[in-house]
């Protein structure tokens, strides 16, 4: 295979950020010299790449697979001038992606999604939804393997609902993994078959709405929790097994979002109605779901007692019925109880043997949960079972299972671990991967805990004035960190304060704290990200600052005055008596030179270089 051929490959990758390209057709050999020899041309555009085999898979599986793959690429700043807190392209070698036939649209859609772009390399020519193709030859027109749903007819209501059924299925056997490669493909169109089937067949959508609930939970989709699914649980004919795992899921799913506590209310309802329901059935291993549910529901509750009855209620019952993954789970919930009552010995013992008992039966929800638990515990050392070791651990298993939630939380105590030890700059890569994940997500109120740690480094690393400007942009969020967050955050947090406000001073840190008032949660967020990368580079000593703006014009002062005291370009161009193109102009031209991106930065800037006062 000439260079020529693997340097087209090179323009093509490098014209591509993100995507998918396929390249197809032509012996294995020549394929592998060059994929090779494009490889070793693209160290400029993409570090070392991530590969990952789809042989032997079938179509779910492996986008399974791919899906999995992508969300374990590490994150990198990119270098694009203009750009602040972007992401270079990851590169992610597919083998044998014929596999992948009949996925294109899935794959191509993850990419653009994760920040992704994804070499596939094929003997069959793959369809639509690519953004670029690469056909060395012949190709091979035979039909690759195809998931056993398919059967070359299109999917409806019905063959969703099965496919849904069958991953409750492989969940209640505690295959999670298989579950999950059911359907990873199929999730969003099952979601709109709920709305279709409550019109024709409404027990099946409920069952079907509910099946979909532990994957929405791993997702961290909070939108499936709507009108339709209540409006479903709430009707006579719809089961009672149904009943009981939606009210139960959904008890769960709330008491994770970032609004928990307002919704304490409606968690406690749901619950009770779980519990009610559970004991109505009259089978003990009805009760094990919602016991658990009321265990894992402790941070947002606070019902000590509830939980603590339920831990001892769940076990006892696993115990008695011989589920060893059950047991795991709710020795998880009495070693919980244990810490919060300040037995860190009891607790660690007990979490130790809830671990290797997950392990055995092969639980690794339970093996997550442990974790997370010793992870956190003082009496565990570096060197034991727990500590910095259970958490990478965790880390590891919830990625595996693509729980998005149990990583965002995992990597939160990773970062929260390395904060209180003598280097808290190795903080910075949980901080970066933590940020990349819920950043995808699009969720607002999760960015909190990232701004939040991001000030406790600031102020281990003598930051102070970083620090109070990140203070004043939480100022807003003060009752969800005092109500939700958990205790360990804040403590973090207001450990910090009282760290850089006495490095400051009282006045010096308000007046830090002030400027941060005008951000944004997604403006602080970006600032704390840029401030993070800063300290993930071995060169950086200093806290970033910005640089001195252009000199404003008057006319451009006055549009800025305006702009800060919430005036829109109309009624600015009214006041000054301009046409509305001409402010977008002054706007724009104000923005550049101030080095900002919107309002609100425009206005924290103006303030720091003295161009208008503090108000």
């Amino acid at each position: 295979m000439s260079p020529q051929m693997a340097d087209r490959l090179v323009a093509v990758l490098a014209r591509l950020s993100p995507g998918v390209v396929c390249v197809s057709g032509g012996a294995a050999a020549d394929r592998s010299t060059l994929i090779l020899g494009a490889l070793q041309r693209l160290t400029s555009q993409y570090r070392e790449p991530s590969h990952v085999d789809l042989t032997t898979l079938d179509a779910d599986q492996a986008l399974a697979r791919v899906l999995t793959a992508m969300r374990r690429l590490p994150a990198r700043r990119t270098s694009a001038p203009g750009r602040s807190s972007m992401w270079e392209p990851e590169l992610l070698v597919a083998h044998h992606a014929e596999n992948l036939a009949g996925r294109e649209a899935q794959t191509a859609a993850a990419a653009e999604r994760e920040g992704v772009t994804v070499l596939a390399v094929s003997q069959h020519r793959l369809g639509g939804a690519l953004l670029a193709s690469l056909s060395l030859g012949p190709v091979d027109h035979r039909q690759p393997p195809r998931a056993s749903s398919e059967d070359g007819a299109p999917v409806g209501p019905e063959q969703y609902a099965a496919i849904a059924r069958q991953a409750a299925l492989h969940r209640s056997g505690g295959d999670d993994l298989s579950a999950i490669a059911l359907l990873a493909s199929t999730y969003d169109a099952a979601r709109g078959a709920v709305h279709e089937l409550e019109a024709v067949n409404p027990p099946m959508a409920a069952r079907l709405a509910v099946d979909l609930l532990p994957e929405a939970d791993r997702r961290g989709d909070e939108d499936i929790i709507g009108d339709v699914l209540y409006r479903l649980l709430k009707r006579a004919d719809t089961p009672l097994e149904v009943k009981l795992d939606g009210f139960t899921w959904l008890a769960l799913i709330e008491s994770f979002t970032s609004d928990a506590v307002q919704r304490v209310p409606r968690i406690q309802k749901n619950l009770n109605t779980g519990v009610a329901i559970a004991e109505a059935l009259g089978r003990p291993e009805d009760l094990l779901f919602p016991r658990l549910a009321e265990v894992l529901t402790l941070g947002v509750l606070r019902d000590y007692d509830r939980a603590g009855k339920a831990a001892a209620d769940g076990l006892e019952i696993a115990t008695r019925l011989g589920l060893d993954g059950w047991r795991a789970r709710f020795e998880f919930g009495v070693a919980t109880i244990r810490h919060v009552l300040g037995d860190h010995k009891g607790a660690t013992d007990i979490a130790m043997s809830a671990w290797q008992r997950a392990e055995q039966a092969g639980d690794q929800k339970a093996m997550i949960y442990s974790a997370l638990l010793l992870g956190r515990l003082p009496s565990t050392t570096p060197d034991s079972p727990g500590g910095l070791p259970a958490l990478r651990r965790a880390l590891a298993l919830a990625r595996d299972l693509g729980d998005r939630r149990l990583e965002s939380f995992t990597l939160v105590l990773l970062a929260v671990q390395a904060l209180s030890t003598a280097d808290p700059a190795s903080s910075a890569p949980w901080l970066i991967a933590r940020y990349r994940l819920v950043a995808r997500n699009r969720n607002g109120n999760a960015l909190v805990p990232h701004v939040l740690l991001t000030l406790r480094l600031a102020a281990r690393m003598g930051h102070p004035r970083v620090a109070a400007r990140l203070h004043g942009s939480l100022l807003q969020w003060n009752e969800l960190i005092l109500g939700a967050l958990p205790s360990v955050l804040q403590t973090q947090y207001y450990e910090a304060v009282a760290m850089a406000s006495a490095s400051l001073g009282e006045n010096e840190f308000d007046r830090c704290a002030e400027e941060g008032t005008y951000l944004s949660l997604e403006s602080a967020a970006a600032e704390a990200v840029d401030y993070v990368l800063r300290i993930a580079n071995p060169g950086a000593a200093e806290a970033p600052a910005f640089s001195p703006p252009s000199e404003l014009t008057a006319r451009e002062r006055d549009v800025l005055r305006l702009l800060v005291s919430g005036h829109r370009n109309k009624e600015i161009a009214e006041r000054l008596v301009l046409s509305p193109k001409t402010v977008m102009h002054h706007t724009s031209a104000i923005y550049r030179k101030l080095g900002v991106r919107g309002r609100a930065e425009a206005a924290v800037a103006a303030v720091r270089v003295g161009i208008i006062p503090p108000p």
